[in-house]
């Protein structure tokens, strides 16, 4: 998976940042009423 491996080295901190907020998401989903979807969009 060559192009996957490219893909992890260039956008590192992006991926950084979508594992975050994943992390996030699975820790408050029982507290997600309190996020306001507008500020996703």
């Amino acid at each position: 998976m060559d192009l996957a491996k490219t893909l992890n080295w260039m956008h590192l901190e992006d991926m950084r940042v979508c594992s975050l907020l994943c992390t996030m998401v699975r820790i408050g989903g029982n507290d997600s009423k309190r996020w306001n979807k507008s500020d996703f969009y």
